[in-house]
């Protein structure tokens, strides 16, 4: 290697890479030196809704949009939380919800990578009196 030369140094994949280097001297004596290049991926997941209910009576089973989630690199992690008029932050884990307060209420959809990237999106649904 000539020390007055650029190297490029070309990384396709995710994770850390160790560079090894040897300068010598006109002599030929040298010694090894070597760092760490760490490439993190920064690209959040994507988020897709559809259908889910919008307008709701109280008392009514309440269907949660779809959720297409993809990432550049791995699986996701997805959770769903209802915000209710009340002021309570409740988990859903299933395809619905009932509800037994009128109101309007958000429904947050969180979608997490493995490097801790994060995508958020949430619509609301309005609940009234049921007759």
């Amino acid at each position: 290697m000539d020390a007055f030369v650029d190297y490029e140094l070309r990384l396709t994949e995710y994770g850390k890479y160790e560079v090894i280097y040897t300068p010598k001297d006109s002599s030929g004596n040298g010694n090894n030196y070597s760092y760490y290049i760490t490439v993190v991926d920064r690209e959040a997941p994507t988020v897709t809704l559809s259908g889910g209910d919008k307008t709701a009576k109280i008392g009514d089973k309440i269907e949660i949009a779809k959720i297409q989630a993809s990432d550049n690199l791995d699986d996701v992690t997805i959770r769903v939380y209802l915000y209710c008029p009340d002021g309570v932050l409740r988990l859903i884990s299933g395809d619905y919800f009932v509800v037994e307060i009128a109101g309007v209420y958000e429904v947050w959809v969180y979608v997490v990578d493995q490097a801790n990237n994060v995508t958020t999106t949430n619509y609301q649904v309005e609940v009234t009196e049921g007759n």
